[in-house]
């Protein structure tokens, strides 16, 4: 019973603390951090930069998706040549670069 309450919480919980780690490295301070923490998580209108709800469906999709491979839903894949999976992988690869903006502008994080 531990260990499927540890699979169900666990991955809900690391995300929950990532995002909340990112959020206050990313902020200038507490009370900007704090701000942002409530838009982030629902607590708080965000005006014209707040979050859609396709972003919650988002991430409960890689709930989902953790999870599946967490049960090992996808091990009869493990059968598959080792060209096929690298195929089907470089498949999905482009398939994913056919949805990336293309009129973005270079930002660099770390600015000295």
């Amino acid at each position: 019973m531990q260990r499927r309450a540890s699979a169900l919480l666990g991955t809900p919980l690391l995300w929950w603390f990532l995002f909340w780690n990112w959020i206050l490295f990313r902020s200038t301070g507490w009370d900007q951090g704090w701000e942002m923490q409530r838009i982030f998580f629902g607590l708080q209108r965000g005006g014209a930069q707040q979050l859609e709800a396709a972003w919650l469906l988002l991430v409960a999709g890689f709930f989902v998706v953790h999870y599946a491979f967490y049960r090992g839903w996808f091990r009869r894949f493990a059968v598959l040549n080792d060209w096929v999976y690298s195929a089907a992988v470089g498949a999905v690869a482009a398939l994913v670069l056919a949805f990336m903006a293309t009129e973005t502008k270079a930002f660099i994080y770390f600015q000295f």
